[in-house]
């Protein structure tokens, strides 16, 4: 097939998922040029962005990531502790984060929040896939079946948000 017929083919595409550039590399006198064609459609791994990055376990070591953590709630590590961790309905990737935010489950009235820590480098000496998200978190499709297993949980803990009255208005007065 020539050149000229793959790229038209390409440009044909519905979707318009293909761009293209021509650049002249090498010496000024060769002027030799090169067509570069990028893919900007879905990942062929499920919901992987393509500014996410795979991480490796040598990676994993370079940049200190041992473990990660999923927040829920009771209700969730209710069904969490005994199969595993699934993914969020919307989604088809489990969201890690490496941080808490400070304020997590302050606005969880309903229900106590939970930390589950995931060792992420066992998992990844089991061939469970992650990459890391340009926010600094980490998703991860989990196993065969979708999710990650107890085997990973390498602590849960609930965050206790304890109330202080600082000014009671009524005492004031």
């Amino acid at each position: 097939m020539k050149i000229s017929t793959f790229v038209n083919l390409l440009q044909e595409d519905p979707r318009q998922r293909f761009q293209f550039k021509e650049e002249t590399r090498g010496w000024p006198e060769s002027h030799v040029k090169e067509l570069l064609v990028r893919h900007h459609g879905r990942h062929s791994i499920k919901s992987v962005n393509a500014a996410n990055k795979r991480i490796t376990l040598g990676m994993a070591h370079q940049m200190g990531i041992s473990t990660a953590i999923f927040c829920t709630n009771m209700q969730g590590w209710r069904s969490f502790r005994e199969y595993g961790i699934w993914s969020e309905e919307d989604s088809e990737l489990i969201r890690l984060v490496r941080r808490v935010p400070e304020v997590y489950g302050v606005d969880m009235l309903d229900s106590q929040p939970v930390l589950i820590s995931v060792d992420v480098k066992k998992a990844l000496y089991n061939n469970i896939m992650f990459f890391k998200c340009p926010d600094g978190s980490l998703v991860t499709e989990g196993d065969d079946r979708g999710c990650l297993s107890p085997e990973y949980f390498q602590e849960v803990i609930t965050v206790n948000w304890e109330r202080e009255v600082l000014l009671d208005q009524a005492t004031v007065l």
